[in-house]
């Protein structure tokens, strides 16, 4: 396992684990409500935080898949 700063490249799997994290908690909590366009509109946010000199994001990788 390791963990380092993510990249542009990591971006449709972080998009992916957090859409099914999400999913998963969408039936016990409201505030999860998934609209259709929740991909593209995560994707968004996670490129402005990323671009942001104030913030970093991880991402664990097990033989370079995204696994968190």
């Amino acid at each position: 396992m390791e963990i380092i700063i993510a990249r542009e490249s990591h971006i449709p799997e972080i998009i992916n684990l957090w859409e099914e994290f999400a999913r998963f908690h969408e039936p016990f909590d409201p505030r999860y409500p998934m609209k259709d366009d929740v991909r593209s509109g995560y994707e968004i946010h996670l490129r402005e935080e990323m671009a942001k000199d104030d913030t970093k994001v991880l991402v664990a990788l097990d033989n370079d898949i995204v696994f968190g």
